[in-house]
């Protein structure tokens, strides 16, 4: 009779170990939906361009190729500034802007849509860019806030063939920078 006790005692044990096991493991699972919901939910609510910007997007020098917008000037360009746009902003919300950079200085700007609009997701699209456009031979490299940071801090991509980066209002830029005394 005794051992009978034992085994039962050890079986119920288990059951209980293993019914705490499964509640555990389904209040986690339940805890990573919900995070992950809640983050596209919040990722959804961004900047949208303005009609300015939407208006560009019909201009002959303006084309849409995947995630790219490139905005060519007049005369044929060797030299391309790769635009990285800030987080939760609209990408084209920055055509005003690059047309002008295009149209006054004569290269060619290309824009480049993120997912979910954050450039966190996508650091290193600027490789795929300069890999598509082999008639450009000269690059640039920049970015605003969120996106700003993204081609500074990759150096191999300044290294395969970027001849700078600029950064517009970084917004975490001063964390990874030395403090300065």
């Amino acid at each position: 009779m005794g051992n009978n006790f034992e085994v039962s005692g050890k079986t119920n044990r288990k059951k209980s170990v293993l019914r705490i096991l499964k509640i555990v493991l389904i209040g986690l699972l339940a805890v990573i939906v919900l995070a992950v919901a809640g983050f596209l939910i919040w990722a959804e609510g961004y900047s949208r361009a303005d009609g300015t910007a939407k208006a560009i997007l019909s201009e002959q020098n303006i084309k849409q190729d995947g995630r790219e917008t490139i905005l060519s000037p007049a005369s044929p360009s060797d030299t391309a500034l790769i635009f990285y746009p800030g987080g939760k902003v609209e990408a084209i919300a920055y055509l005003p802007m690059l047309e002008k950079i295009t149209r006054e200085s004569g290269i060619t700007c290309i824009l480049v849509k993120m997912p979910l609009n954050l450039a966190v997701f996508d650091p290193k699209a600027a490789d795929g860019v300069m890999k598509a456009h082999p008639e450009i031979k000269n690059w640039y490299i920049g970015g605003h806030s969120l996106g700003g940071p993204w081609p500074a801090i990759t150096p191999q991509r300044i290294r395969a063939g970027s001849k700078g980066s600029s950064s517009w209002a970084p917004t975490f830029m001063e964390i990874i920078r030395p403090a300065r005394p």
